[in-house]
C-alpha cells in the first residue's frame, strides 16, 4: 500500500526590489475586533483538461476551501477563536475586468506537471502569473505528483517581511522607501492539487489551507525541530514543543513540562486543527496592518463584487496528519 510523505513549509522571500507598506503617516491601526477582508485569487495551474477534471479542480472545491478557510479564522470550530479576518474570493483581474469565474485564474501550463524542488527555488514559473500581491493573495494550485526522487508536497507558503517603519518580531525588515513600487516575485501560497483531487485527503487539503494562510500573514510553527525554545514562535500563548521526530498521537509535550493536546493549525498532525491563539491573532492583524505586500490588501479594488459570506456551517476539522519533512503519513485511508 503507498505511503505518503508531505511537507508543508514557510519560504521566507527574497528579492531585491522590496517595498515599504505605507509612509508613517499614513497608516491607521485597525481596531482589536475591526473586520478585514482579504482578497483571494486562484491560479490553477492544469494540463489542458476541462474545467472540473483531472488537475484542472472545479469551482465548487475552491468554494468549499474557501468556507472552510474562513470558517478557521473566524473560530466557528470546537475551540476556535475569531481573528477577525475573513478572506473573499477576488471579482475582477488586474485590468478591473469581471472575472468569468468569480477568483479563479486557469491557466494550461504545459503538461500540468511541476516539480516542486524547482518551484521553491526558481521565481521563473511564477512570476509571469503572480498578480499585483498588493492586490490580491495569489493561491497558485499546481500538480506535484511522486517522483523517483522525491515525495510530493501538500503546499508552502512565502512569509512576509516587516516594514522598516514598523518593525515585527522574527520578520526581515525591508528598507525601501518607495512604498507604491509594484514587484513581482514568488510570493503567495502554493496548493498541490494531487491531494486536492484526492477525495480521502479533502479535509487535510482545508487544513492545510489554514495553515499556509497562517504563514502567509506572518506565523511561524509552534515547534522546533533541533531544540526546545521557548517563545519560540513569538507567541507567547502558544505550547512549544521539541520535534525531532513525528508524533503517533494527539499529545505532546511542553518545552516547559505541559502535556497538551495538538489542535493549533500552526502544529504539524496528528493534529485536530481546531486553533489560533490569541496572541497568533494579534501577530497576523499587525502584519495585515503594517507589513508590506499584506497592508494594502485591505483596501484592495479586487474587492469590488458581490460579498460573500463567512460559513456557519462547512467546518472541516481533519483527522489526518501532516508529518514534518521526514515524516510519513499513515497509510492512505480507503
Amino acid at each position: 500500500m503507498k505511503r505518503f510523505s508531505i511537507v508543508a513549509i514557510a519560504l521566507l522571500t527574497g528579492i531585491t526590489g522590496f517595498v515599504s507598506c505605507k509612509k508613517k503617516d499614513e497608516i491607521k491601526p485597525l481596531a482589536a475586533n475591526e473586520l478585514v477582508t482579504l482578497p483571494v485569487i486562484f491560479h490553477i495551474l492544469h494540463g489542458g483538461e476541462p474545467a472540473g477534471t483531472g488537475t484542472n479542480i472545479s469551482a465548487a472545491y475552491i468554494k468549499r476551501c474557501m468556507d472552510s478557510l474562513n470558517a478557521h479564522f473566524a473560530g466557528k470550530t470546537v475551540q476556535g477563536n475569531n481573528t477577525y479576518i475573513q478572506f473573499r474570493l477576488a471579482g475582477k483581474d488586474e485590468d478591473g475586468n469581471s472575472l468569468a469565474e468569480q477568483g479563479i485564474h486557469r491557466v494550461k501550463y504545459g503538461t500540468g506537471y511541476f516539480d516542486m524542488g524547482l518551484t521553491m527555488a526558481d521565481d521563473t514559473f511564477t512570476k509571469s502569473l503572480t498578480w499585483d500581491p498588493n492586490r490580491y493573495i495569489n493561491i497558485f494550485v499546481c500538480y506535484y505528483p511522486y517522483s523517483p526522487t522525491s515525495s510530493p508536497v501538500a503546499a508552502y507558503a512565502t512569509l512576509p517581511w516587516a516594514s522598516s517603519d514598523h518593525p515585527i518580531q522574527g520578520l526581515d525588515p525591508t528598507n525601501a522607501s518607495d512604498y507604491k513600487k509594484q514587484v513581482k516575485s514568488k510570493m503567495g501560497l502554493f496548493m498541490n492539487s494531487l491531494f486536492l483531487l484526492d477525495s480521502a485527503f479533502n479535509s487535510f487539503s482545508y487544513a492545510a489551507t489554514s495553515h499556509e494562510m497562517g504563514h502567509y500573514l506572518g506565523l511561524s510553527h509552534v515547534f522546533n525541530k533541533s531544540s526546545c525554545v521557548l517563545n519560540g514562535d513569538y507567541c507567547a500563548d502558544t505550547h512549544d514543543y521539541l520535534r525531532m521526530y513525528e508524533p503517533t498521537t494527539y499529545a505532546r509535550s511542553g518545552c516547559d513540562g505541559y502535556a497538551f493536546t495538538s489542535i493549533n493549525f500552526m502544529d504539524y498532525g496528528p493534529n485536530y486543527y481546531w486553533q489560533f491563539t490569541p496572541d497568533q491573532i494579534t501577530r497576523m492583524r499587525e502584519v495585515v496592518n503594517y507589513a508590506p505586500f499584506r497592508a494594502k490588501l485591505v483596501n484592495s479594488q479586487a474587492l469590488e463584487t458581490r460579498r460573500t459570506t463567512v460559513p456557519d456551517a462547512e467546518i472541516f476539522v481533519p483527522q489526518v496528519s501532516i508529518p514534518d519533512e521526514t515524516g510519513m503519513m499513515p497509510e492512505r485511508p480507503r
